[in-house]
């Protein structure tokens, strides 16, 4: 289940104008944690999304590495995101920092259900706001049930109202964070430089976020880098299989849909997958090269590594494929298991293979939460 969402929310003017321009004391480049948000339900015409998205805790650890602590479902503004004037019920998109920790009353039951206990200012606007002519203030990161936000982020235990809704992990919000940390609000963000709750960062979302931590960034330029970003996800460096001009052939796709063709197999792209019926009898995929290769192993992540805009997990929901049966030239078969695992996994082969054609049958099936029959290989590659 989705922990519940960070809202970031409009607070009383009164309370905070008189801190909404404030400069943090700490050092970006010290920072030990930052929260980041990902709006990722755009509508139209490339507008920015209004209703769900996720945060992410997000450690740095001493040695550099970035630590996914915790992820959790959040809303946004009633109007979008690209916030430019006051009262225009809409969320800013930049990088921020966190101004104070303001603890609600929890004596007033109106004041407990609206912002789920806490509400944490941010410095919005910040120096490119100003500069911009954009207005407004009193943002912040809040809890709380029932409606949505008027500009601010508001973070969730789950999908649904309940009495608790929105306290538990915006309480937990704010034991992680303190006055400084870095938040960066963004829309559309690639999903590995989130990563996954529970697991580190790669290296080279850890390169981008340290540029993001360690530079002045201005909303414009921070927006131009997850451009750049996304677009060089969009264009991989070609893998071993792609070099060689290899031909890949499925033995069947799921609804023939074009979504989860056979290309998605080798694409570098997680979040993209081949996917099948379990109920077909034939179950492979075939890879030819042109001449013969001398291969070594396996590079298979199994499974659709893909959370929709209203953050249900496909990768928990859709089968996995779990063994595969490699048949390659001169009647040569080997079988792996794989664990049930979202990451990649290299897989050694018995013994080194020259082959020319790759026969993989698909032999284990760990069942979906929800689409059992809808079975998906995200990546499967050899070296």
């Amino acid at each position: 289940m989705l922990k519940k969402i960070v809202l970031i929310t409009c607070l009383l003017p009164t309370l905070l104008r008189a801190t909404s321009v404030l400069t943090p004391t700490r050092d970006d480049s010290d920072a030990d944690r930052m929260l980041i948000f990902n709006i990722n339900n755009p509508l139209a015409k490339g507008e920015c999304g209004v209703l769900h998205g996720s945060v992410s805790l997000v450690e740095i650890r001493v040695d550099g590495s970035m630590w996914v602590k915790a992820q959790y479902p959040a809303i946004y503004g009633i109007n979008g995101c690209e916030k430019n004037w006051r009262g225009d019920k809409r969320t800013p998109l930049g990088k921020y920092h966190v101004l104070e920790t303001r603890k609600k009353s929890l004596s007033n039951p109106s004041e407990r259900n609206k912002f789920g206990g806490y509400s944490i200012p941010i410095d919005y606007p910040n120096r490119e706001d100003l500069k911009d002519g954009f207005s407004g203030g009193d943002i912040a990161i809040h809890g709380g049930r029932n409606g949505g936000t008027l500009g601010c982020a508001r973070v969730l235990d789950g999908t649904t109202d309940a009495p608790d809704f929105g306290k538990e992990n915006i309480a937990q919000v704010a034991q992680f964070v303190r006055k400084g940390t870095p938040v960066i609000l963004m829309d559309n963000l690639a999903p590995e430089l989130l990563g996954y709750e529970g697991q580190l960062l790669g290296d080279e979302p850890t390169r981008f976020w340290r540029n993001v931590l360690s530079d002045d960034i201005g909303r414009k330029r921070l927006r131009h880098w997850c451009s750049e970003y996304q677009m060089h996800l969009s264009t991989p460096t070609p893998v071993a299989t792609q070099a060689q001009n290899v031909t890949v052939s499925v033995s069947g796709v799921l609804n023939n849909d074009k979504r989860y063709v056979e290309k998605h197999l080798i694409d570098q792209m997680p979040y993209t997958a081949w996917c099948f019926s379990n109920k077909m009898s034939d179950k492979s995929i075939v890879f030819e090269f042109p001449a013969e290769r001398e291969l070594r192993r396996l590079v298979v992540q199994t499974g659709y590594d893909k959370k929709t805009p209203t953050m249900e997990d496909r990768w928990h929901q859709n089968s996995r494929a779990t063994a595969f049966r490699l048949s390659f030239d001169r009647d040569s078969i080997q079988t792996y298991e794989i664990g049930d695992i979202r990451n990649t996994q290299v897989v050694d082969f018995k013994s080194i293979v020259h082959t020319k054609k790759i026969r993989v049958d698909i032999v284990g099936i760990k069942p979906g939460t929800m689409y059992s029959d809808d079975v998906c290989i995200s990546e499967l590659n050899f070296e």
